[in-house]
């Protein structure tokens, strides 16, 4: 049986009528939410294997921390992109001259995320695996994700992305063949492909055009 089966069993039952062992079952199952004390709002969240680097907060002003090993970030028009903020967080562990291990979550619902998506981006990250080369090595077969879900619904209202992602995983990440697929300038093509990473926090190439291109088949 399933996590997921034995919470739906004990998820509703009175807590009276649990003996010791099932309550000590229950807390296992049904972790305090970190989330709990959040306002109302849009957050994603941000996991680091270590403790949080120093001087986070200064870069990040709408910065919440949780613990020492997790943190949110509020939603604003300013907030960077998924790869920008990884980019930055690399260039943080240049400076500090040590290792930044960390998981950039989605912008979701305070509620959406406490429920269901940070469950599944805590998974990917205990994994040591970005979203695509987990969903990768679970064979595409994991589509009940939450995570992928979200992001198939947002490729498949974007019907620009979907040619793009099609035309340049069918010539190989070739961006000239792929260019003269979707009749556009090379110059063309790099600036899309930079406007979807933009949007998707996803790179056009390697595991993640894969996954894209599997969630568009």
């Amino acid at each position: 049986m399933n996590i997921e089966k034995i919470q739906e069993i004990y998820g509703n039952v009175p807590v009276a009528d649990l003996t010791e062992r099932e309550k000590v079952l229950v807390q296992l199952l049904f972790p305090e939410d970190p989330f709990a004390n959040l306002p109302n709002g849009v957050y994603r969240a941000l996991q680091f294997g270590e403790n949080l680097p120093e001087g986070l907060s200064l870069l990040l002003p709408e910065l919440i921390i949780l613990n020492e090993k997790l943190a949110v970030e509020k939603f604003t028009e300013h907030s960077l992109g998924r790869l920008e903020l990884l980019a930055v967080l690399e260039t943080l562990s240049l400076d500090m001259a040590q290792p930044i291990l960390a998981y950039v979550g989605d912008f979701a619902d305070k509620n959406e995320l406490a429920t269901q998506l940070f469950l599944e981006e805590q998974r990917v990250f205990a994994a040591g695996q970005s979203l695509a080369d987990y969903s990768i090595a679970q064979g595409l077969k994991n589509l009940d994700s939450r995570l992928l879900t979200q992001l198939k619904n947002k490729l498949s209202q974007d019907i620009d992305s979907q040619k793009l992602v099609k035309a340049l995983y069918e010539n190989k990440e070739n961006h000239q063949q792929a260019a003269k697929a979707l009749f556009f300038h090379r110059n063309s093509l790099i600036n899309k492909i930079k406007r979807y990473e933009e949007k998707y926090g996803l790179e056009l190439r390697g595991s993640d055009l894969v996954l894209a291109y599997h969630l568009i088949s």
